[in-house]
C-alpha cells in the first residue's frame, strides 16, 4: 500500500488484494497465474476532510487449463462502479438527513450520480423490509412536488407505524403500485386528499391530514 500526498485536496492510496488464487469462471479450475495488473481508481470515504481515492491494482488471472483471462472481483466495490460500497453507504446516509442537491454539491458529485446511489440502496432497503411480510397498521399516502410550481407530483407510500418510506412512485397514480390494493383491505390509511383520486378504499379506515383540513383542501 502506498499513499500519494502531493495533492492537498485529495489523497490517493495504492492498494492490492491479497488474493493469489482464483477459480476460473469458464472451466471452474483453480489458477494462481497472474497475467498482468491494471489500476482501477475508485472514490472512498474522505480522510481528514480531503477526498480519498483507492487506486486498486486489479489482478488479471490466466487459467492454465483453458487459457481464459479474467479479472478478479472486488468485495469492496460493485462491478463497473467507481465508488467503494462504504462510500455509497455514506452518500445514502447523508441523503437521509439532507437533500440530494446539497449532498451533490458538498461531495462534488453529479446530481444524477447521487440520486442513483440513493435510489439503488433505498430499493434494496425497501425490498428487505417488505420481505418480512409484516402487518402494516397505518399506511401513509402523500404527494410531493419534485419542482415547485411545475405540478410534477409523485406519490410517497410510507409505513407510518414502522417509520419508513416504502416506495416513491414516478407519478401520483396509485394504481401503478400493485401492492397497494392488498394493503388497503387490512390497514388504517392516513392520506393527503389529492393523492387518492379514483382509488377504491372501501375496506380501509381513513384519516385525513389535519393540515389539509385547516387549508380547506377536503
Amino acid at each position: 500500500m502506498g499513499v500519494d500526498a502531493k495533492h492537498v485536496s485529495e489523497v490517493c492510496i495504492d492498494v492490492e488484494t491479497i488474493t493469489d488464487k482464483y477459480i476460473c469462471p469458464k472451466c471452474g479450475e483453480l489458477t494462481s497465474s497472474v497475467n498482468h495488473r491494471y489500476p482501477h481508481r475508485v472514490r472512498d470515504n474522505s480522510i481528514s476532510g480531503r477526498k480519498a481515492y483507492l487506486v486498486i491494482h486489479k489482478k488479471v488471472f490466466q487459467c492454465r487449463s483453458c487459457d481464459y483471462e479474467f479479472a478478479e472481483k472486488l468485495q469492496a466495490v460493485h462491478s463497473r462502479r467507481i465508488y467503494t460500497k462504504r462510500y455509497e453507504r455514506t452518500i445514502f446516509e447523508r441523503c437521509l438527513e439532507n437533500t440530494i442537491s446539497n449532498v451533490s454539491k458538498s461531495e462534488n458529485l453529479p446530481y444524477d450520480c447521487v440520486r442513483g446511489i440513493y435510489t439503488r440502496i433505498a430499493d434494496i432497503c425497501i425490498d428487505h423490509l417488505l420481505s418480512y411480510n409484516e402487518d402494516i397498521e397505518i399506511l401513509g399516502i402523500d404527494e410531493i412536488s419534485i419542482r415547485k410550481g411545475h405540478k410534477n407530483y409523485q406519490a410517497v407510500i410510507s409505513n407510518i407505524g414502522g417509520a419508513y418510506v416504502m416506495d416513491v412512485l414516478p407519478d401520483s397514480h396509485l394504481s401503478s403500485w400493485p401492492t397497494l390494493t392488498n394493503l388497503l383491505h387490512s390497514c388504517y390509511l392516513h392520506f393527503s386528499p389529492g393523492s387518492i383520486d379514483n382509488l377504491c378504499i372501501s375496506h380501509a379506515i381513513l384519516s385525513v391530514d389535519l393540515f389539509e383540513l385547516l387549508c380547506g383542501n377536503w
